[in-house]
């Protein structure tokens, strides 16, 4: 009778009606069952203080049993005291463990735990928690524990952080009566202190995070233990001073446990801030030892620095195994491009001819081309590209996908349209960057494109906010980017100059010819950039400057001091631009030969293998060696293949002097070639490019008047019905000049919709008289 009550008891304090339960419960008696029950509902219903008082009756029955001691903790919960709650499940682990319930043992030090750390007594969380994971577990219950044990020891972190935080602020305002240095400052030479003792410290968070990062398959329940174990190793990195050795080492070390973390077995990373993390180290490799190549070393000469070497390092010995070695300097990321089987004699030539081989392999992984004619990816392109994978809405996965297609596609010559390309580079590289990716190269790539772009406004705009980026990440503990600053600033400059503010562009400038001598910007490679030498940049800068306030002395004086000093052999050969703009001027001082030279130099150089150049400068290229060659005459202005030649190619692309370029062109068919039509059409299109043009438009209309002084009929092609069963055109009674006009038209071969002239007085009689 009484166990149907204490059942029915039971029932209706699972279905929630309490009232009902606890009158039940004490119509069976003062038993150790009732006091439970009516203590649970009299805790349900809110009555704290009458549950106190049935539960601990209940354990007066019976000190040792464990129901009544659970309830008891349960209320502590319910009310808040989660101290009192902690105590009564310390009682309950004894109880457990003098009985030998292992699965209750678990059960308690996890809610021991758990209460300790909502109280505040993380120490004892902590080593309660480790006392867990000593225990019989399983694989489940060990990662639970692990991130459990984890958290609480992140707020370990963070308190002793803060504690040492406000320790060197009293120690600073103790020694100098104030603060020396910000707050965001000691925060960052703590974080380091500690990341490096948690080495040291044997199941401390470095451990743990370990641990968990090893058991856990890509999931987002575990982001933050992945994303706190890659930032550990990022912290260690502001421990040591920018640019030593020591820094280096846990840079690579840093850099190590992040590809390992994306290349792991277990599925891959559960957030993308290893691919981020792997990324700005490799950038940081960049900007410390960028456009380094490799280093090449023969066996011979170690034989001879080591006369007492054993009989394992003679020349012969070592041919067999392969002598001489490629020993590369920090460019891993660079791609594996570099042939591994360097086997032959020690001959000093074949040394030479292997040292040649590897140099030519380098230059063509440059542009992602291996040592066997197929495209390789770069250490960083790979990482964008699993990152793009797996993470396709990281910002730092379009800045990646942005820059390998810049460094491999944008100079395809199966592109339909280099513009087309560019701009789509140039959306897909501001969405990423503008979104918040870290990325120095991608602030880079795309500040030049959008100055490619002639974007002028937008490209200073990106390079003054990548520069800031730059101070914020400087400020932060991390490496100065010192060759990226520069190149944002070049690019700001040669923005400002195209925007008109000659002043502000000048004083860039001079800033930037003072800082450096001479030398190649890095971030190249990595922003898909061409080489570009920072001095000779800014000194070019200055002679554009100059030529805008009609300064040519000074200008020429700037072209000479480049192309003076690549002669002399004192720094980097001059480029093709410098040929170039220097020619224009010679030629404008009238020494036509000497222009001529210094343009075909600049097309030679641009023409050469390797070199990067842009249309656009090509076509500058054209319409300077044209005027030049126009200026000269005779047979250097009539042949169609000089002057014409050169109008025409430069004609074909968007440039400053395109519109230049088609007036020439113009002129070429006007006065040349008495071609009135294709004069006609070559000053229409000048027209549209600079329509204020005065003397484009007078010769538009000469040819025009030409045009209705001769009559000219133009002949279409008629449109005749197709005959019946034939697969071709017919045009019966047409006479042999209009069906030779109308091939001309649809021929393929000839330029577009080429319009035959025929006079009026060479028509046949039968088509006057239609006239």
């Amino acid at each position: 009778m009484a166990g149907d009550k204490l059942q029915q008891a039971e029932q209706r304090l699972r279905d929630g009606d309490f009232a009902a339960a606890e009158q039940l419960a004490k119509e069976v008696g003062p038993t150790y069952e009732a006091h439970i029950i009516c203590g649970r509902a009299a805790m349900y219903s809110g009555h704290s203080q009458r549950a106190s008082e049935e539960l601990h009756k209940a354990t007066s029955l019976d000190p040792t049993a464990i129901p009544a001691w659970e309830s008891i903790a349960a209320l502590h919960l319910n009310c808040g005291d989660v101290l009192e709650a902690a105590e009564t499940y310390e009682n309950l682990l004894t109880l457990a463990k003098e009985q030998e319930l292992q699965e209750k043992q678990r059960e308690f030090l996890w809610r021991i735990s758990d209460a300790y750390d909502k109280a505040g007594y993380l120490d004892i969380a902590e080593n309660r928690l480790k006392e867990l994971l000593e225990q019989e577990l399983s694989e489940e219950q060990q990662l639970e524990a692990l991130c459990f044990l984890a958290d609480i020891q992140i707020k370990v972190e963070r308190m002793a952080q803060e504690s040492r935080v406000q320790n060197a602020m009293q120690e600073q305002e103790r020694q100098f009566g104030r603060m020396t240095r910000s707050i965001s400052g000691l925060r960052l030479d703590v974080d380091a202190e500690r990341a490096e003792e948690q080495e040291l410290e044997q199941g401390g968070l470095a451990d743990t995070l370990k641990e968990i990062v090893g058991r856990t398959m890509p999931s987002p329940r575990y982001v933050r233990f992945h994303e706190a174990h890659v930032q550990r190793y990022l912290s260690r990195l502001k421990a040591f001073p920018p640019r030593s050795s020591a820094r280096n080492d846990k840079r690579m070390e840093a850099l190590r446990e992040c590809v390992r973390m994306i290349t792991t077995s277990a599925g891959g990373c559960t957030t993308p801030f290893p691919f981020e993390a792997a990324i700005w180290l490799l950038e940081e490799q960049e900007e410390l030892y960028g456009g380094a190549l490799p280093v090449y070393k023969s066996d011979s000469m170690e034989q001879k620095r080591s006369p007492n070497a054993s009989p394992l390092s003679s020349p012969k010995h070592r041919s067999s195994l392969g002598a001489p070695r490629v020993a590369t300097q920090l460019n891993w990321f660079r791609g594996n491009s570099i042939s591994q089987n360097l086997n032959g004699s020690l001959s000093t030539q074949k040394l030479h001819r292997m040292v040649s081989t590897v140099k030519h392999e380098q230059e063509q992984a440059a542009n992602g081309i291996g040592a066997n004619g197929k495209p390789v990816l770069t250490k960083v392109e790979d990482f964008g590209i699993k990152l793009a994978h797996q993470f396709p809405w990281a910002p730092t996965a379009a800045v990646a996908v942005g820059l390998a297609l810049r460094r491999r596609f944008l100079s395809s010559p199966d592109a339909p349209s280099g513009v087309v390309r560019r701009l789509q580079v140039t959306k897909t590289l501001k969405g990423g960057v503008m979104s918040g990716a870290d990325s120095a190269a991608g602030w880079k790539a795309l500040a030049e494109l959008q100055y490619q772009n002639r974007q002028w406004a937008a490209a200073y705009e990106t390079s003054v906010r990548g520069l800031e980026w730059s101070v914020r990440r400087r400020a932060s503990g991390c490496e100065t980017l010192t060759h990226f600053a520069l190149a944002l600033r070049l690019c700001a400059a040669r923005c400002l100059r195209r925007l008109g503010r000659l002043d502000e562009a000048e004083y860039a400038f001079k800033v930037l010819a003072g800082w450096v001598t001479e030398g190649v910007s890095a971030f190249d490679e990595l922003s898909g950039s061409a080489p570009v030498s920072i001095r000779q940049q800014a000194l070019r800068g200055l002679a554009k400057i100059a030529l805008e306030r009609n300064d040519t002395v000074a200008a020429k004086a700037q072209y000479e001091r480049i192309l003076g000093k690549a002669l002399m052999g004192r720094g980097r050969p001059a480029e093709h631009w410098a040929h170039s703009e220097y020619a224009w001027l010679v030629f404008e001082d009238g020494d036509l030969q000497t222009a001529k030279d210094h343009l075909e130099k600049a097309l030679k150089e641009a023409s050469r293998e390797g070199c990067a150049v842009t249309e656009a400068e090509l076509a500058e290229h054209h319409y300077k060696l044209g005027r030049i060659l126009w200026t000269m005459g005779g047979n250097m202005r009539d042949d169609p293949t000089m002057a014409r030649g050169h109008f025409e190619a430069a004609s074909k692309e968007e440039c400053d002097s395109q519109a230049d370029a088609c007036a020439w062109l113009g002129h070429w068919y006007k006065d040349i070639n008495q071609n009135w039509f294709k004069a006609r059409n070559c000053y229409k299109r000048a027209l549209a490019l600079q329509p204020d043009s005065t003397m484009i438009a007078e010769n538009l209309k000469f040819v025009e008047q030409k045009l209705r002084e001769q009559k000219v009929h133009v002949v279409e092609p008629p449109q005749t019905p197709r005959r019946p069963g034939s697969g071709r055109l017919d045009a019966p009674g047409l006479p042999s000049a209009i069906a030779l006009s109308m091939g001309r038209a649809h021929s393929a071969n000839t330029e577009l919709a080429e319009i035959s002239i025929v006079r009026s007085g060479e028509l046949p009689a039968h088509i006057r008289g239609r006239k």
